[in-house]
């Protein structure tokens, strides 16, 4: 097996985040109000894993995930990576939205006074 380019990785992340994307899409979130990020860490042994952090586009909610294995990202998307990383990402989901739900909750509503027409004289 040989050595990846830079380009091979580039290739990699860029699946990983469009299925990151089809797994938000199938659970009836749209995929453009969030930005997936995937990028490479250490490990505790010095192994190269990854981190994958979903986030709301406005930045007010973010989930993460660090010490993904390589498998998940690096070495295709055959059946057990690919299975691994969509059970993996789909873990996601409920916390994701739980903490949508809090934030909403948090932001004080906005309230309209009732406004009455004024006769004209």
């Amino acid at each position: 097996m040989h050595a990846k380019t830079n380009a091979e990785y580039a290739m990699d992340l860029s699946r990983a985040i469009r299925n990151t994307q089809r797994i938000l899409l199938r659970n009836n979130l749209d995929p453009f109000e969030f930005v997936v990020d995937i990028h490479a860490t250490r490990g505790d042994e010095g192994e190269r894993t990854y981190e994958l952090a979903i986030a709301e586009a406005g930045g007010a909610v973010m989930v993460r995930k660090s010490g993904i294995p390589r498998g998940c990202i690096e070495h295709g998307w055959d059946g057990n990576n690919s299975v691994e990383f969509a059970r993996l990402v789909q873990s996601f989901i409920p916390d994701l939205l739980e903490r949508i739900r809090l934030s909403k909750e948090k932001k004080p509503a906005v309230r309209v006074n009732n406004l009455r027409p004024v006769k004209a004289s």
